[in-house]
């Protein structure tokens, strides 16, 4: 599981309508993966990569675990930008480089601007004099 080349398990959740026990045993190896790397954990908290999450949430081991298991991971995430693995090439280099950055700022999927009409008041509620 160390290399990239090898991560099709990844999205090989299901076998047959079935959960893949080779998928179910690679998500538990993932998760000793990203919780290894004190870099990216916080406290007990990493960032959650499964298809919902998107990497914007974080969420414990237990809860990752669960959410992998029933969601599967977010497409494309090979490279493990959000849990501290490197690529020169990588499309997400910038966000590894700088966890402040806000992950959803290359999104194609917004629709009609509602993730930035979301942060915006999520701004204001936190800022309430700020107007």
């Amino acid at each position: 599981m160390s290399t990239r080349s090898d991560r099709d398990w990844m999205y090989k959740r299901l076998d047959h309508g079935y959960l893949s026990t080779t998928y179910h045993a690679s998500v538990k190896g993932f998760l000793d993966v990203a919780f290894s790397n004190e870099a990216t954990v916080d406290g007990d908290y990493i960032r959650c990569p499964c298809f919902k999450c998107k990497n914007m949430y974080y969420k414990t081991r237990g809860d990752v675990e669960l959410h992998l298991l029933q969601n599967g991971f977010t497409p494309n995430y090979t490279t493990w930008w959000a849990h501290g693995e490197r690529n020169t090439i990588s499309q997400h280099e910038e966000e590894s480089s700088n966890p402040m950055q806000d992950p959803m700022e290359d999104d194609d999927d917004d629709v009609n601007g509602c993730t930035q009409m979301l942060m915006d008041v999520m701004e204001e509620l936190s800022n309430p004099t700020a107007k």
